[in-house]
C-alpha cells in the first residue's frame, strides 16, 4: 500500500559531483528502482548534456519533449504539457525525462532568464510533479555550472557519490558548500 507524502510535495534529489566515473548516474538508476520497488512513484530527470541517464534506458528520440524544451519553454515563457514529457521504463517501474545534446546549449538560455537561479526550482515545483511523484531525482553532469546550480536549488537532498580514493573525494568539499551556500541564498 502506497504510503502518503509528507507535505504533499515530491522529494527532490540531486545526484551530483564535480570528478567524472564515480557512479552518479548508476546511483540514480538504482536508488529510482529501488524506491520504485518500494511501491514509490519516481521520476528521474536527465540533466548532463551527455545523457548517459537516458542512454541506459534504451531512449531513443520519439519527437517529445526532453529536458532542453522543458527549460526552453520555461524559460521563454511557454506553456509546457509535463505530462507529454514524461517517458515510463516498464522493466524498473519508473518514469523519466530524457535528456539530449542540445542541454548544453541551455546554459546561455538559462542564463538570459530574469531569475537565472530558479528555472529548474519553477519546472519541477509545478503541481503536476508534486501530485504524481513520491520522487524526483536528478542526474547531473559533471560540473558545478548554472544548470547544475539550478538543480541543487531545487533540490531538497544531495546525494554525492564517491569511489574509494582520494581523487574522487577531493570535490566533496566544495560540493557540500556550494550546496549550503545555495541553499541558504534560497531560504
Amino acid at each position: 500500500e502506497r504510503k502518503m507524502k509528507e507535505n504533499n510535495k515530491a522529494i527532490k534529489i540531486a545526484v551530483s559531483n564535480q570528478k567524472g566515473g564515480v557512479g552518479k548516474t548508476t546511483t540514480v538508476l538504482n536508488l529510482g528502482a529501488a524506491l520504485a520497488v518500494n511501491d514509490r512513484r519516481v521520476l528521474l530527470v536527465d540533466c548532463d548534456p551527455q545523457h548517459h541517464l537516458s542512454n541506459w534506458l534504451n531512449w531513443e528520440a520519439d519527437g517529445k519533449p526532453t529536458t532542453s524544451d522543458i527549460i526552453f519553454s520555461t524559460v521563454t515563457k511557454q506553456n509546457v504539457n509535463f505530462k507529454n514529457c514524461i517517458r515510463y521504463c516498464e522493466k524498473e517501474n519508473f518514469d523519466f525525462i530524457p535528456s539530449i545534446n542540445l542541454l548544453a546549449g541551455m546554459l546561455g538560455i538559462i542564463a538570459a532568464d530574469d531569475n537565472s537561479s530558479t528555472v529548474i526550482s519553477r519546472i519541477f515545483e509545478n503541481d503536476y510533479f508534486n501530485e504524481n511523484y513520491d520522487y524526483i531525482i536528478f542526474d547531473c553532469q559533471t560540473a558545478l555550472d548554472l544548470l547544475v546550480t539550478n538543480v541543487l536549488n531545487a533540490c531538497d537532498k544531495l546525494l554525492i557519490p564517491v569511489q574509494a580514493d582520494l581523487l574522487s573525494y577531493e570535490g566533496v568539499e566544495q560540493m557540500l558548500d556550494s550546496f549550503m551556500r545555495i541553499k541558504k541564498g534560497t531560504d
